[in-house]
């Protein structure tokens, strides 16, 4: 699903529940519907507890002083997600947390700040990590900049989305945007209306998350900060960028993505007559590059290695000697793709067989 979904992706939607559609995905391994939904629906999680499903996500919590949030959504979004918010509760927005700067989790902070102002309410405090306000001025130092890469990114984007992506709308960083109120180092602890909140610092997608506990209701809220924790979400067939930083202020990057080979010519999905191939240039040998991920790891244990690579890389060679429990999860993964495999390789594949 793109930035703003098609009416054709919304279809799609099967599963209304969020929570049930992560068991889908996370205990049956069921990618059959859309998950990064941009909805702008709210969804109770709990007692107390909502998400508003949205680019980004909010999550609310209900106190007896007001609502605690999580995040505040784009500025394209972020008077939608403010809608669906107060359908569901209508006091005051007591704190606003955000995750981290990425302007599409706090840009819509600004329809948070109209709504209080309309509702006569005190503007919440804005809570974030010491580096969330240090992002946002380097954000504004290269306004440009980031408004060219953010284009070539999201591959163009209407100027009535904001989010200063094109010649006619605003500067990259909203005008509007609340800037975080209070700031914390590596901890810190907020108690509002009898719930406690932890905050943590944790280095994950950015240098500035925070990542949250919640004792009284067992609630952890992420934000991005899960894009971490699945070890299959990467692989040596595939390719990659990398922007380091070393301890001794040294940077630099790495650029590793898959490469086309060197026989492949602009009419290699084409037939006779000009016309494109059906499928070729998505299914088969064809429709993949040359990976890069592994030229990438030994550049960058060239550059930064400490190790000798062969102690790196001995438990991968034992794993491929010796082979492997596979877990129900990847059985169900292996076996939901075995018509593919089937289809390209011939059924006397490794893959071909039903995994159990």
């Amino acid at each position: 699903m793109g930035l703003h979904p098609k009416p054709r992706d919304l279809n799609k939607v099967v599963t209304d529940d969020p929570i049930e559609l992560s068991s889908k995905v996370i205990d049956e391994c069921a990618t059959v519907e859309p998950t990064n939904r941009v909805t702008n629906k709210l969804s109770e999680l709990g007692d107390d507890i909502a998400i508003v499903e949205s680019f980004s996500h909010m999550v609310a919590f209900r106190t007896e002083e007001g609502l605690v949030l999580f995040d505040a959504s784009g500025k394209q979004s972020g008077v939608a997600v403010v809608d669906s918010l107060r359908e569901w509760d209508t006091d005051r927005v007591h704190s606003l947390v955000y995750t981290h700067g990425h302007l599409d989790h706090v840009g819509g902070s600004g329809a948070l700040i109209a709504d209080a102002e309309t509702r006569n309410f005190e503007n919440p405090t804005v809570f974030g990590h010491e580096n969330v306000p240090k992002r946002l001025e380097r954000y504004q130092r290269t306004d440009g900049w980031n408004t060219i890469i953010n284009q070539r990114q999201f591959g163009g984007v209407s100027p009535r989305h904001g989010m200063g992506l094109t010649t006619r709308s605003a500067s990259f960083v909203p005008e509007d945007m609340a800037w975080p109120d209070v700031v914390y180092q590596d901890e810190m602890k907020l108690s509002v209306g009898g719930l406690d909140i932890e905050f943590n610092h944790g280095k994950g997608e950015t240098d500035d998350h925070t990542w949250a506990w919640v004792p009284k209701t067992k609630t952890l809220v992420t934000g991005d900060l899960v894009l971490w924790v699945f070890p299959n979400a990467g692989n040596i067939t595939g390719g990659g960028f990398m922007v380091y930083r070393t301890s001794d202020g040294d940077y630099g990057s790495l650029d590793y993505r898959e490469m086309a080979p060197s026989s492949s010519s602009d009419k290699m999905y084409l037939d006779a007559n000009g016309e494109a191939i059906e499928d070729l240039s998505r299914v088969g040998g064809l429709a993949v590059g040359v990976p890069g991920s592994v030229a990438g790891i030994l550049e960058a244990h060239k550059k930064m290695g400490s190790l000798p690579l062969s102690d790196l890389i001995q438990p991968s060679i034992e794993l491929a000697k010796k082979g492997f429990v596979v877990t129900e999860k990847q059985a169900k993964s292996l076996n939901s793709k075995r018509d593919e495999f089937i289809k390209v390789n011939g059924i006397n594949t490794f893959y071909g067989k039903v995994f159990k």
